[in-house]
């Protein structure tokens, strides 16, 4: 008799098991579905473009400077956005977003081209401030009324580039019909100009010169350096608006710059915050 209960308890269990087995196993299958199935961050493309030092290339193409230390601050404080850089040129940057090759732009201001063309882009608070400086080779008798007649000096410029002078109009043919102007590609190749004698007033941006002084303070001494701005800016992170509704690009940027990484990398370059 004992057997028997013995034997209808195991059965009992047996079938309790079978019973029940399907509901765990689905549960499981459920949740690791879940997991498997969790949805991956959006890749965010920033197109970037040569603009000593935000970000510059390396002769192996590699981006270097203070864009690529900034997406990686952007990649390591959320989850919901990864951003890798692309290359483009700064004359292109516009027509690489409509055709959807980029979707965002760092160290980026509305007013270089993106409002007057109307181009459907979001742009968060600014991050950080900037300006553009005219440098001339110092010369004896040589002050500041030298930069005060910029029609009658031969300019040296970056190509694309939007400029205070010229009230932000970028085209080169505008450019070169108005001023005596040569356009390069960055910084370096417009100081190079400069000191070759290949033109009497070099635009450049201020963080430039600064790393540029820092760098080489016994060099300072023979540039003259105007005391007026061709512009002052702020930065921006420009995005896709289906990307980012202005809140959350607002409050991204918030967050990062209260972070010690961001703020070391502004303290590495000489650069000011936002004022």
């Amino acid at each position: 008799m004992t057997n028997i209960r013995h034997c209808g308890h195991t059965w009992l269990i047996l079938l309790l098991t079978i019973l029940l087995l399907p509901g765990l196993s689905a549960r499981t299958q459920a949740e690791d579905d879940i997991k498997a199935h969790k949805t991956p961050p959006q890749r965010v493309r920033v197109g970037v473009y040569p603009f000593s030092p935000f970000a510059e290339y390396d002769d192996q193409g590699q981006l270097r400077g203070m864009a690529q230390r900034l997406i990686a601050i952007l990649n390591q404080h959320q989850q919901q956005l990864t951003f890798e850089a692309v290359p483009v040129s700064p004359k292109r940057r516009y027509q690489a977003y409509l055709n959807q090759d980029v979707d965002a732009f760092l160290y980026e201001n509305m007013k270089w081209g993106w409002a007057r063309r109307n181009i459907d882009i979001r742009a968060s608070q600014p991050y950080q401030s900037g300006g553009e400086l005219y440098i001339a080779q110092a010369a004896p008798g040589r002050d500041q009324r030298f930069f005060e007649q910029l029609q009658q000096r031969h300019l040296v410029g970056i190509l694309g580039y939007h400029y205070g002078f010229a009230g932000y109009n970028s085209d080169e043919t505008f450019l070169r019909d108005n001023y005596q102007i040569t356009l390069t590609w960055d910084n370096q190749k417009v100081l190079d100009l400069l000191q070759r004698g290949h033109g009497d007033v070099a635009l450049m941006s201020e963080a430039y010169w600064q790393r540029f002084v820092q760098q080489n303070p016994a060099k300072a001494s023979q540039f003259l350096v105007s005391e007026k701005y061709d512009q002052h800016y702020s930065h921006s992170i420009l995005i896709r608006p289906q990307l980012l509704g202005q809140h959350q690009l607002d409050n991204l940027v918030r967050e990062i710059t209260r972070r010690r990484d961001f703020r070391q990398l502004i303290l590495d370059y000489g650069i000011s915050p936002h004022q």
